[in-house]
């Protein structure tokens, strides 16, 4: 039987605590005055990396507005009808017939 959902593992909570020790006690123990400003630029780009939150990547959709336009008039029922087959066919094949 293995661990209940949400309970944290015991070794990688003690290994947690460890490295945030030994983390610790090398950021205490650094001289920051001594590093050149090549050091000093690549210690803040490790430390931000863990600092500040990763941007997710997002995709934004755009509901594209059609450049034209056709506007059929139909003067008799039969006609409509025949359109709206004609339409309907078009929608259900993927195709375009006008």
């Amino acid at each position: 039987m293995g661990r209940i959902a949400g309970v944290p593992n015991k070794v990688t909570a003690e290994i947690k605590k460890q490295l945030q020790k030994i983390i610790e006690g090398v950021i205490n123990e650094m001289d920051i005055r001594t590093l050149d400003t090549n050091q000093k630029i690549k210690l803040l780009q490790i430390a931000l990396q863990y600092s500040l939150p990763r941007l997710k990547s997002i995709s934004e959709q755009r509901n594209e507005i059609p450049l034209e336009y056709n506007i059929n008039i139909v003067k008799t029922r039969d006609e409509l009808e025949r359109l709206d087959a004609v339409s309907a066919y078009e929608a259900k094949h993927n195709v375009k017939i006008f």
